[in-house]
């Protein structure tokens, strides 16, 4: 018998093994060993440096190494994952001193792509005027910044003036909340009524928490964000324990028809995320901003749904996916022909597949879909499913992929899902699709994937 050693593997295994192990893990072990094959391997991929599985220990001895291979090795680093341990402060502290700074630049890490700070209420917002200006400096290539906090009140508006103080724009930044839904109003100590002006002309993608709504008018003020494109806002206002009438900010910017229309620009934006905000704010919002290229609309936990969603149909006609509830569609009275991509929420468990949603009335709403998806219900997997599939294939003749229970919650037996498949398959073939091209796949649980 031929023995194996781990030299004998392919590279396709080793990169497998090399992919389970953190980047400090593979200094330690490999880079010591003289060996050309493995530390061309090794040098062939980026890797992620994650705090939160490090120990300080470990790091400090990598960081005190002057292993020229590991300095080399350092610069295919393109994802930093910090956290509030002593490692995370320890990194911190190495990687502020490296800086180059008559030249602001960033020559430890010079690949660096993403950066994650978890527990970004623990970091002092004094560090960003020395740490944050040499990641975005023309020589750098920082794309994806996601900051992490507990909770909206101190430390968010403190960093984010900082932020916005030092110009901190690159492509992707999601400032995160984790638990902005109970706090206290005294605990606020700014907003971006009272911060410099904003001016983040590289970022593309946001994630954003705000006070007040009026401060919407101000993140879509022309020229404040001029590459946006997709802004995911979250109102923290209406989530206070105590009534804010006393703590609305002193201003002349105010959330209203006027400076939407004169000062807001909305003609980027491809994707809109608001969260909390009230009925009246959305229809204001929505009847007077021009949004043009918008084809991706997210509204969460407002009221008078339907109401609302017939009023955004109608003013985005570039719309292309919509996700939404069928028991709001279903009540809407145009024809969406714009609509490619449908997600439907759907309601209760039901016997009858066709309880779920009426396929004609769907037909009507959108004639032209590509993609149909379903999800939240548990439809089951019995033999009058097969019909009510087959319908959907045939009503809609430029369906590429058909996807039931997405996400799927709830299990369901092999032999089931083996026999549905194998039925859907004889019952459809030469009358509603070539069984040759047709793809049936049960991914997870319960959930379904057709591609025609």
């Amino acid at each position: 018998m031929k023995k194996i050693t781990f030299e004998s593997l392919p590279n396709e295994l080793l990169l497998m093994i090399f992919s389970y192990l953190s980047f400090i893990d593979l200094c330690q072990l490999f880079l010591d060993l003289k060996n050309a094959r493995l530390e061309r391997l090794l040098t062939s991929k980026y890797y992620s440096l994650d705090l939160s599985s490090i120990y300080f220990n470990q790091l400090r001895q990598f960081l005190s190494s002057s292993n020229d291979k590991i300095n080399r090795l350092s610069t295919l680093i393109d994802t930093v994952v910090i956290c509030d341990s002593s490692a995370g402060w320890m990194l911190l502290k190495h990687w502020i001193e490296t800086f180059i700074d008559t030249e602001l630049s960033n020559t430890w890490l010079p690949s660096i792509k993403k950066l994650f700070i978890l527990n970004a209420d623990y970091f002092q917002h004094y560090f960003i005027k020395s740490f944050f200006p040499p990641l975005i400096s023309v020589s750098n290539t920082l794309q994806y910044l996601h900051l992490v906090f507990e909770t909206p009140t101190f430390y968010y508006p403190s960093v984010l003036s900082e932020l916005i103080r030092h110009h901190i724009s690159v492509h992707t930044m999601i400032l995160e909340v984790e638990n902005g839904h109970e706090f206290y109003p005294n605990e606020l100590k700014k907003d971006l009524h009272k911060m410099e002006s904003l001016y983040w002309p590289n970022t593309v993608q946001l994630t954003l928490s705000i006070q007040y709504p009026s401060e919407l008018v101000l993140l879509l003020k022309r020229d404040a964000l001029p590459a946006i494109e997709h802004l995911n806002i979250t109102n923290e206002q209406i989530h206070t324990v105590f009534p804010l009438r006393r703590y609305i900010p002193v201003s002349n910017i105010h959330l209203c028809d006027y400076n939407l229309r004169e000062i807001a620009d909305g003609t980027r934006l491809r994707s809109l995320l608001l969260r909390y905000l009230s009925l009246s704010d959305i229809i204001l919002l929505i009847d007077s901003l021009t949004m043009p290229l918008l084809e991706k609309l997210i509204l969460i936990d407002f009221t008078d749904r339907v109401f609302i969603v017939k009023q955004i149909l109608d003013i985005t006609p570039n719309l292309l996916h919509l996700k939404i509830d069928w028991e709001d569609f279903r009540h809407c009275s145009k024809t969406y022909s714009n609509i490619k991509h449908l997600h439907l929420v759907l309601d209760r468990i039901y016997p009858e597949p066709k309880k779920y949603f009426n396929i004609r009335r769907l037909t009507q709403l959108t004639p032209h879909l590509h993609s149909l998806e379903t999800s939240n219900a548990n439809i089951m997997f019995y033999e009058h499913l097969l019909g009510f599939v087959l319908k959907i294939i045939r009503q809609f003749h430029q369906l590429v992929y058909l996807i039931l229970n997405k996400d799927g919650r709830y299990p369901a037996k092999e032999e089931i899902k083996t026999t549905f498949k194998e039925k859907l398959i004889a019952t459809g073939h030469n009358q509603s699709f070539d069984c040759n091209n047709i793809r049936i796949e049960f991914s997870h649980l319960n959930e379904l994937y057709i591609w025609l």
